[in-house]
């Protein structure tokens, strides 16, 4: 998110969704995800609006790529 490449000098690529393979991760749960990372956004008053709705916009992306499984009945 612009910040130093700290994370990937010492351990390299994160691999997202490689690391969450095992795991079923529906459309349903990635929502379920978004929204507590809306609600930990919004509840950091260090984080101004501008910023959280940036973050919140990259976090979605992220959760629609970790998807992985298809809902559950």
């Amino acid at each position: 998110m612009g910040g130093p490449p700290l994370y990937h000098q010492q351990y390299g690529h994160p691999r997202l969704r490689a690391r969450h393979l095992p795991f079923a991760v529906t459309p349903q749960r990635a929502r379920e995800w978004l929204t507590c990372m809306q609600t930990a956004l919004h509840e950091s008053p260090e984080i101004d609006p501008d910023t959280a709705a940036e973050m919140y916009m990259a976090l979605s992306r992220v959760a629609v790529q970790m998807v992985n499984s298809e809902n559950e009945a």
